[in-house]
């Protein structure tokens, strides 16, 4: 009886890792910091990143003269 429960405990210790592996937990979304406290603000608009966060879509969020930033289609656009 005792090696049956031995077995259940560490079959459901094995099930619970295999599941922690499996479902990473959300990330926290980093905010953006810029220089001289200004807001972020994202003239082309916001999207998502590939982790959830919210990112400006293709722009410096933290340029004072609001110009485009270049990037691809993929690439995450930094300070």
């Amino acid at each position: 009886m005792v090696h049956l429960f031995s077995l259940a405990v560490i079959t459901l210790a094995f099930i619970y890792t295999i599941e922690s592996a499996v479902f990473k937990t959300p990330v926290a979304c980093s905010p953006v910091k810029c220089p001289g406290g200004k807001p972020k603000t994202c003239p082309y608009g916001y999207q998502k990143s590939k982790d959830g966060c919210d990112i400006c879509k293709c722009n410096d969020p933290c340029n004072p003269q609001g110009k485009a930033k270049l990037c691809g289609p993929k690439e995450r656009c930094h300070v």
